[in-house]
């Protein structure tokens, strides 16, 4: 699992800047392969989100990309549900594990995951 840790503006209140650049820093590592961590792919798989105003706006997000030349025009998004892909829990299970291990000292699953997460930093 590749993670991005983004400051988050005061002004983003609906988050959506944060998933944006998030989503683009992940999409890009991605698509060109990170050295040590993975090879480069061009499906990537993500959580399909609630609302079909906000599906369009990952659907965009990945769109500028292919047509900024920031991924190959090759890559494809697919957008699921966790009820098609049990896979979309992983992250979920990741996430909290690492922040128990901050916020609370409990490395009980860290422990577990740690050796397969790679912390993009900003």
């Amino acid at each position: 699992m590749i993670a991005k840790k983004v400051s988050v503006e005061r002004s983003d209140s609906t988050l959506e800047g944060a998933r944006r650049g998030c989503f683009r820093s992940l999409a890009i590592a991605l698509t060109s392969g990170v050295e040590g961590v993975c090879a480069p792919v061009n499906l990537i798989v993500m959580e399909r989100r609630n609302t079909s105003a906000l599906l369009k706006i990952d659907a965009r997000t990945f769109s500028d990309l292919r047509s900024e030349g920031a991924i190959p025009r090759v890559s494809r998004l697919v957008q699921a549900s966790p009820n098609d892909d049990r896979l979309l829990w992983l992250p979920d299970v990741v996430s909290s594990a690492v922040r128990r291990s901050i916020a609370v000292g409990d490395d009980g699953m860290y422990d577990i995951v740690k050796e397969g997460l790679h912390v993009m930093t900003a």
